[in-house]
């Protein structure tokens, strides 16, 4: 009986035969070597329409010749009847094995389960006397309605011989014992998750079209289509003759004539009116549960109707393995809301109204908010962005509070005190500073005073802030502002410790890091601010980082270190990482290194706090400038001078631009410029000392002992001795004090 083919006939009306085979298919190698790898029992490929799977078992038999024998019956509605389905399927076993199911006839007459008491035992004794391994395939097992064939069903794949496997392709589960046969290792599953086209099996499918389309809009194409197989297909229709294929991959949609055509056809059509309605209505969620779902529909059930739709593959995906969410796929959606603009179009609103109730009662403010956008309820969604978008910026979410104003429009914004305020910040996050005095000239004006997000702050205190940390404006004039904010500020206020930060940021940069001190630990004191799990990280992470700056310059380094370690773990557990405000981060990591001598690493760190502050716009112009005059001394030691000189014009430039004091800085950009102007003698200067030796040399300026600075940079006191040795040799000294002095010459430190 090896090597025999099957016969391409059919026995009844439903063809027992693989579907034929045609130009253009993909080989899907790694799926059918996954399947001639199988020894389960049953193996089950459970997907959606349009996924491949009769293609793909056809592709299995191909790859099979010679080797197993398949036994395939495509399935129809009419097979639901046990007497029909056991004469189909030993009709299709005939045409594979000639002579098989002499004795298995279903009892006449009779229908259900009785039909086959004793027809099933006599198929599977026929079955375990065959020597060679086949296959029975029941293609479109979803036809299959009635407990009766499905009881049939159970008997039989309970009782194969180890030499039979089932194959079932469906697009709902079966109603078998799946989880006992899943149990018993008799299942294996291939589902719409793996039966999903990869690049390159899309990038196949396309190029057999005709179809020339780069690498990025292929990926761009699979990531709409989430690699439907069907819906991939579908564009290439499109594609074949479209002037503009990289913009026509950019807009493809559920809504597109051929997706939605295939989608209503193969779909909708056969689904009741009641299920349709759900499909429609939900299609607003981007996310359903059931409690949501019936929420927005004004009725119950929605959680079986969820799982039943999982079930029957209607292109609904879970997103938790207890079955809470679920979505729908992207381009099923699409169409569906398209089909409820077409059949109900004034139901959409009030649908996206309910939906934000919902959120909201649960905590869900960002979706609350999103829901009552697309409603167009500007008055609520006003009120829910005035309310939460604080928790959003500290969480770092600028971009979306960015879209929610953008959505409301200037207009409603200007007009409600707190959304000015809102957008003045997120114009000085963005690098806007005439949009943030605009927008705060607005919220002064504003008869309505308003509540800030927590309940206590006026928005008089809130526009000091802003100003004070944010502004384009000198330090006496960010000093004044963030006093006032402060003075305002009640005890248990949550804006009270920005205010600390930002006049501890202005002591440290004023030159004064005992004060910088004591008003950056009080912020941290906070309850919003401290602990493991700050409410407000990106003003944990931004204190801990400039604390760790102004213990660097006291000269406690291993605080320094731990606080910036501190920082850098917020930045990294809440992906701060890209966001400008973190680059006080590196920035602080940077100093304590360089201070240890750890010059390379320490430059690394300040260029990257640099390239955070390179953002689009123009960013408070203070943070830049601290990084600017720390790094500019550390390209210049390394041998950059141009570089420093760059950072040092750069420096200048911002400087002008600011009105009144500012600290500091002018004297450390004096002291750089001075470096760089000696930098000609420097480079008489032979032999370049380590970055270990430029440490010690820095310390040896201090009051501290060989022993002291060993203690410091974590090296043994003869080890110190000898990098000294090494210091005097290189410049020309026999002292410490002259090495000090020689050093301070050529502007080594």
């Amino acid at each position: 009986m090896a090597g025999r083919t099957i016969t391409q006939t059919s026995t009844r009306a439903g063809t027992a035969a693989p579907p034929g085979s045609r130009g253009g298919l993909v080989p899907r190698e790694r799926l059918v070597r996954a399947l001639r790898e199988a020894t389960a029992r049953v193996l089950l490929v459970d997907a959606p329409v349009g996924y491949g799977k009769s293609i793909l078992i056809s592709q299995w038999r191909a790859a099979e010749t010679g080797r197993l024998r398949f036994a395939w019956v495509s399935l129809e509605p009419a097979d639901s009847d046990p007497t029909r389905l056991l004469d189909r399927l030993v009709g299709s076993l005939r045409q594979a094995i000639p002579g098989f199911g002499t004795s298995v006839r279903p009892t006449p007459n009779l229908t259900g389960p009785g039909a086959a008491d004793g027809a099933v035992p006599r198929l599977l004794e026929e079955l375990a006397a065959l020597q060679d391994r086949l296959v029975i395939v029941l293609d479109d097992y979803h036809f299959l309605r009635g407990r009766s064939v499905h009881d049939v069903m159970e008997r039989v794949v309970d009782r194969l011989p180890p030499t039979t496997q089932v194959a079932l392709a469906t697009r709902s589960d079966p109603p078998l014992p799946l989880g006992r046969l899943r149990a018993a290792g008799a299942l294996f599953e291939l589902r719409a998750a793996d039966l999903r086209f990869d690049e390159r099996e899309a990038a196949e499918l396309v190029a057999s079209s005709g179809i020339d389309l780069g690498p990025v809009d292929l990926a761009r194409l699979v990531e709409r289509t989430e690699g439907w197989p069907a819906g991939i297909y579908l564009a290439t229709l499109s594609l074949r003759t479209e002037p503009d294929p990289s913009g026509f991959v950019s807009r493809f949609a559920g809504t597109h004539r051929h997706v939605a055509d295939y989608l209503s056809e193969q779909v909708l059509r056969r689904e009741p009116r009641a299920t349709l309605a759900f499909l429609r209505r939900t299609s607003i969620l981007n996310r359903m549960s059931g409690p949501l779902c019936d929420a927005v529909l004004r009725a119950e059930g929605s959680r079986a109707m969820l799982e039943k739709l999982e079930r029957s593959n209607q292109f609904v995906v879970a997103l938790d393995d207890e079955r809470v969410w679920y979505r729908y796929h992207h381009l099923f959606g699409q169409m569906l809301r398209a089909e409820l603009a077409r059949t109900e179009p004034e139901l959409a609103p009030e649908l996206h109204r309910r939906a934000s109730e919902w959120y909201a009662a649960h905590g869900r403010h960002e979706e609350a908010v999103d829901h009552a956008l697309a409603a167009g309820d500007d008055p609520r969604s006003a009120d829910l962005i005035a309310r939460h978008w604080l928790d959003l910026l500290n969480a770092g979410r600028v971009g979306t509070v960015h879209r929610w104003l953008d959505l409301l429009g200037d207009d409603a914004v200007t007009a409600h005190p707190v959304l000015a305020l809102t957008g003045a910040w997120i114009a000085g996050l963005t690098g806007h500073p005439d949009e943030l005095e605009r927008l705060l000239a607005a919220a002064e004006t504003s008869p309505d005073e308003g509540a800030l997000p927590d309940g206590t702050s006026s928005i008089a205190s809130g526009v000091a802030l802003v100003r004070g940390l944010l502004g384009h404006v000198g330090l006496e004039a960010r000093r004044a502002a963030l006093a006032r904010a402060l003075e305002m500020e009640p005890a248990g206020s949550g804006w009270r410790p920005f205010a600390l930060w930002g006049l501890g940021h202005v002591a440290l940069l004023s030159g004064d890091p005992a004060t910088a001190r004591r008003l950056l630990r009080e912020a941290l004191d906070h309850d919003t601010v401290r602990g493991e799990e700050p409410r407000q990280p990106v003003l944990a992470m931004i204190t801990l980082a400039v604390l760790s700056c102004a213990e660097t310059a006291l000269g406690h380094l291993d605080e320094a270190a731990a606080l910036a370690r501190r920082a850098a773990a917020i930045a990294s557990e809440r992906g701060l990482t890209s966001d400008p405000r973190s680059s006080s981060v590196p920035l602080a990591s940077g100093a304590v290194r360089v201070a240890r001598g750890e010059l390379t690493e320490g430059r690394a760190s300040m260029e990257r706090a640099l390239e955070l502050r390179r953002s689009p716009g123009r960013l408070s112009p203070w943070p830049t400038l601290e990084v600017l005059v720390a790094l500019a001394p550390v390209r210049f030691v390394l041998g950059d001078v141009a570089g420093a000189r760059d950072l040092l014009e750069e420096a200048r430039s911002l400087l002008a631009g600011l009105e009144d004091d500012a600290g500091a800085i002018p004297r450390r950009v004096e002291e750089a410029e001075r470096l760089l102007h000696r930098s000609d003698r420097r480079a008489g200067f032979g032999q370049t000392l380590t970055d270990r030796e430029t440490a010690i040399l820095r310390l040896m300026s201090t009051p501290l002992s060989l022993r002291e600075i060993g203690g410091e940079l974590y090296l043994s006191v003869n080890t110190v001795k000898t990098h000294s040795q090494a210091i005097y040799r290189k410049l020309g000294v026999s002292s410490r004090r002259h090495a000090v002095d020689r050093a301070r010459e050529l502007g080594l430190i």
